[in-house]
């Protein structure tokens, strides 16, 4: 490489360029927890962590409160860093001791009572499948 300005003749020299290899940062990937419970992120690719929660380990237990996103610096021995996320999504667990109720009679007459034949329960959301037999 040479240059060269007005106030001085002109200059060479020798540049050294070194290319360091990016880390690939990967995660245990996407988890879904229900509420209270906890679960261990894992990073692997590199040599140091960072955690958006602060955590600097490449396992970290976490125990959300409702659906987050967490997000690791990878970095390796040459200083370089890639990042990468995973979500833990959070749902209701189902209440197993609620009240389920299915009227044995329905009077489908139009004045609001027992119109529709339905079933009640705590959390609807929770019952996957429901077979009636007569």
């Amino acid at each position: 490489m040479s240059f060269q300005t007005s106030a001085l003749p002109v200059q060479s020299g020798l540049v050294t360029i070194t290319l360091y290899q990016k880390p690939t940062a990967t995660t245990s990937g996407n988890i879904t927890i229900f509420q209270g419970q906890s679960t261990i992120l894992n990073a692997n690719g590199g040599a140091d962590y960072l955690w958006s929660n602060g955590e600097t380990n490449s396992a970290i237990s976490v125990t959300p409160s409702e659906t987050k996103e967490y997000c690791v610096t990878v970095t390796n021995t040459s200083n370089c860093t890639d990042v990468i996320c995973a979500t833990v999504t959070v749902e209701s667990p189902c209440d197993t001791a609620g009240t389920f109720f299915f009227p044995t009679a329905f009077s489908p007459n139009g004045d609001g009572e027992n119109d529709y034949l339905r079933i009640y329960y705590g959390n609807m959301s929770c019952i996957k499948s429901l077979h009636l037999r007569c």
